[in-house]
């Protein structure tokens, strides 16, 4: 159970990053036409292509929930008595 929490928490991680990295291009595609905050960059930007990064950290942010979730729970033991 640890081992996929481990593997759960690793690719949210890599998810939410994925996503900055997306806002990051976005940014440097309008670079050249003199974006400097974030607003006029979402009027720039369309919707759909938006949405996809948003998506993307969101669903980042509920792997690495649930990794988190199943790291936390501890696996039951038999106990056997002899």
């Amino acid at each position: 159970m640890k081992n996929l929490a481990t593997k759960l928490i690793l690719s949210g991680i890599f998810i939410i990053v994925l996503s900055g990295l997306e806002k990051i291009l976005i940014f440097m595609s309008f670079r050249g036409q003199g974006v400097m905050d974030s607003h006029t960059l979402k009027n720039l930007t369309p919707s759909v292509i938006w949405n996809v990064t948003q998506s993307t950290k969101i669903f980042g942010v509920c792997i690495l929930i649930i990794g988190i979730v199943f790291f936390m729970i501890k696996k039951p033991t038999c106990s056997r008595s002899v």
